[in-house]
């Protein structure tokens, strides 16, 4: 079985914690898809109204074996806190955050 980047880099098991934050995340995403579908990605050119993705909200680091999220005040707290679950289940409580 040929590995993935992210076990190759950080080994299985974070790899594992990765794959399911990405996978939380999608939940996430999808659950909400109403606001992201209404809201226009800051991403987009002007006069393209291209929707948001959970992604523009949140910067997720792993550096030297620690993990933290980083969530922009725009993203409605609901969704926010949907974030910080999804990020303290798949690399527990104690891992650092910065808002």
């Amino acid at each position: 079985m040929d590995k993935t980047f992210a076990e190759l880099v950080y080994g299985p098991e974070v790899a594992r914690q990765l794959a399911a934050f990405e996978e939380c995340m999608a939940a996430v995403e999808a659950r909400h898809e109403a606001f992201f579908r209404t809201t226009q990605s800051k991403y987009a050119p002007d006069g393209d109204d291209q929707p948001a993705t959970l992604g523009e909200f949140y910067i997720h680091q792993y550096n030297a074996h620690s993990s933290s999220i980083s969530i922009e005040p725009e993203l409605p707290e609901h969704i926010a806190a949907e974030c910080r679950a999804c990020f303290a289940k798949c690399f527990g409580p104690s891992a650092p955050e910065q808002i």
